[in-house]
């Protein structure tokens, strides 16, 4: 009988893992979404959002939300110099305000001239605390703390 409920729970779990979805985003817009947040915003927790090389600014590639989601948002090399957010002095790159947990990651990214307050990149409030991994922090700046990054 436990051996039955194992490899029952077992299948319920793969299929799962195997369905997790890679959905490429291209600065141009040519991608499989126009921007980064429309490619969060269809992704489903365990999906990949590939930033191809270049450099990704304005409405939608800023100010970034995963609402919640355990996904993870990297660059498409695994270099952070390849794949650049900026925020152009007028917006943080990410703001986690939802519980998200380490499952939710972004790496190999560079993030540049984020201007939140507080956060000047990136923001992790009301409990969140997401991986934030092999990523660039580059000018910066925040009036109130966390130039680059505050988590509270």
């Amino acid at each position: 009988m436990k051996r039955w409920i194992a490899m029952a729970v077992a299948g319920w779990l793969l299929p799962a893992a195997a369905g997790a979805a890679t959905h490429l985003v291209r600065p141009d817009g040519s991608g499989d979404f126009p921007a980064i947040q429309a490619a969060i915003d269809a992704a489903a927790p365990g999906d990949s959002v590939l930033l191809a090389p270049g450099v990704f600014r304005g409405p939608g590639n800023v100010d970034l939300d995963f609402g919640g989601k355990a996904l993870t948002v990297c660059s498409q090399s695994g270099d952070p110099r390849d794949s650049i957010i900026d925020c152009e002095g007028a917006a943080r790159g990410f703001n986690f305000a939802s519980g998200e947990g380490r499952g939710a990651v972004v790496a190999d990214l560079t993030l540049t001239q984020g201007a939140g307050e507080p956060g000047g990149a990136v923001r992790c409030w009301r409990g969140s605390g997401p991986t934030l991994r092999n990523c660039i922090f580059a000018s910066n700046a925040s009036p109130l703390f966390g130039g680059a990054v505050c988590c509270v």
